[in-house]
């Protein structure tokens, strides 16, 4: 704030302009950041106030017993947009994918879904580097637009890779 300071007038009071700053931010260019999210699983960007519980519960999901290597990102917008990557054992996703209602099933193809895709650039999932990918892309609950992808690791586990937008 010292260079927007020195920028408007050099002996202007600092209380003043942090009232300018609050009252009328569009004219003084200035923005109040939130605080980050305390979860060491979110990603940087998420939302400080929306924690996994709540995003989960919000978008229909529920996480594996066996998930692990959570990440996830809350966005709150014009839209709330939540993004979620693990880790589970594969006999897991079906079940993953029923008690999140998920409909459909998951389709092989050359193209990712257009949420995971956006979410995966963003966060560097990675996708690509996974064997046999599979989505459902598109699938409607309530007002929850929401895609997943499902690919294998190294390993043989699954690498479980969702957006959802609200």
């Amino acid at each position: 704030m010292s260079h927007l300071r020195r920028a408007l007038l050099p002996g202007m009071n600092a209380g003043v302009l942090l009232v300018l700053c609050v009252v009328s931010p569009v004219l003084v260019g200035c923005s109040i950041q939130e605080d980050p999210n305390p979860d060491p699983r979110a990603y940087t960007d998420s939302a400080g106030y929306v924690t996994l519980d709540k995003a989960l519960k919000d978008n229909g999901i529920t996480l594996p017993e066996d998930a692990s290597e959570v990440r996830f990102g809350s966005y709150v917008g014009q839209d709330e947009s939540f993004d979620l990557t693990f880790g589970t054992g594969c006999g897991s996703v079906p079940r993953f994918l029923q008690e999140s209602s998920l409909k459909g099933e998951l389709e092989q193809s050359t193209l990712l879904p257009s949420l995971v895709e956006g979410a995966g650039s963003a966060h560097g999932w990675k996708i690509d580097s996974y064997r046999e990918p599979r989505g459902i892309e598109d699938d409607r609950w309530k007002s929850v637009l929401r895609s997943v992808v499902v690919a294998k690791d190294a390993e043989g586990a699954c690498k479980v890779f969702l957006s959802a937008l609200r």
